[in-house]
């Protein structure tokens, strides 16, 4: 009678391949995982970043309008010599107002005043905020007054694109 041996196990060969198809599956659900959480942080700071400049839009128009009178004349200017027209000025032709002004200054959107008033909170150079928009994002601002009515054109820089909106006066000058 012949002895028959029986095997009651695997060859080393076949848990090497066992072993390399799990490797590949995990590799490839590392992958996702890493691109899935990739992904959400780019759609959170976009989010972010939208979230500030439509916050920033808002407040501009309501600042605009605010001193969209007679009394008032806007002009850009170029806040640090960088060829950039980063501030919006609404500047009072009399009658004892003063200046108000917008601008990007490091992390900060300032909507300001530059006269000690009843209103605002003083900062370090002594011009007072009305509105203070903190900012991680948004990384320029830019105003352009159109040449042929009085729009201004205003451009908000970020890591997520560009923003453009327009400012237009109602009130003849």
């Amino acid at each position: 009678m012949l002895l028959r041996k029986t095997n009651k196990g695997f060859t080393l060969y076949e848990l090497t391949i066992v072993l390399a198809i799990i490797a590949i599956v995990v590799a490839l659900l590392v992958s996702f995982i890493v691109f899935v959480t990739n992904y959400q942080d780019k759609v959170k700071v976009y989010n972010n970043t939208m979230e500030e400049i439509y916050s920033f839009k808002a407040i501009s128009e309501k600042w605009f309008s605010h001193f969209d009178t007679g009394d008032y004349g806007f002009e850009v200017t170029d806040s640090d010599g960088d060829d950039v027209y980063d501030k919006l000025t609404a500047n009072c032709s009399g009658s004892g107002k003063t200046d108000f002004s917008v601008y990007l200054s490091e992390d900060c959107i300032y909507f300001e005043f530059e006269y000690e008033g009843s209103y605002g909170t003083e900062d370090a150079s002594g011009n007072y905020n009305l509105v203070t928009i903190s900012t991680e994002y948004i990384t320029s601002l830019s105003f352009e007054k159109s040449t042929s009515a009085e729009l201004y054109k205003c451009t908000v820089a970020s890591s997520s694109g560009d923003v453009t909106f327009l400012l237009e006066r109602h009130v003849e000058v």
